[in-house]
């Protein structure tokens, strides 16, 4: 409940599922009008609050625009200047509490981002991307895994 009240009072929150999920060692956070937060910005704020938290990942669903920059597959994010670049999925936030690991990573999502690249036709299209927000060592300064989407047709 310390968590909670603690990321309650992070600037953007919007409002906390009041339900944990234990079972991948999770929580969802809503951001008003689809705010982006530095991952830093919100690591530094859950070890601010000295409860023996931290973060371990930020996982987001987000809405934008695909395109191409360069080499880069980016995205976006919709009513916003943030570009995040698209990466393949490599470790999951979700834990399988059980073997003290990351949940492991099923078919699906594994050729998650091979499997965008492979509908998309290269123009500018709307699109979902649910994944980690990663450091990214390119142009832009993150990073947004791709663990599942919706490509507008």
């Amino acid at each position: 409940m310390a968590i909670r009240s603690g990321l309650a009072r992070l600037e953007g929150v919007e409002s906390i599922n009041p339900r944990a999920d234990f079972k991948a060692a999770t929580c969802e956070v809503h951001w008003k009008n689809g705010q982006f937060i530095d991952p830093q910005t919100l690591s530094n704020h859950v070890y601010q609050l000295s409860l023996g938290a931290r973060l371990r990942g930020l996982e987001a669903t987000v809405d934008g625009w695909l395109r191409k920059e360069g080499s880069d597959v980016v995205m976006q994010i919709r009513g916003t200047n943030v570009v995040l670049r698209l990466a393949p999925l490599r470790v999951k936030v979700q834990r399988d509490v059980a073997r003290k690991a990351p949940s492991p990573l099923t078919p699906a999502e594994a050729g998650a981002y091979e499997n965008l690249l492979a509908r998309w036709k290269g123009d500018p299209r709307p699109v979902r991307v649910t994944g980690p927000i990663v450091k990214s060592d390119r142009r832009s300064a993150f990073a947004l895994e791709v663990r599942q989407f919706d490509l507008a047709p």
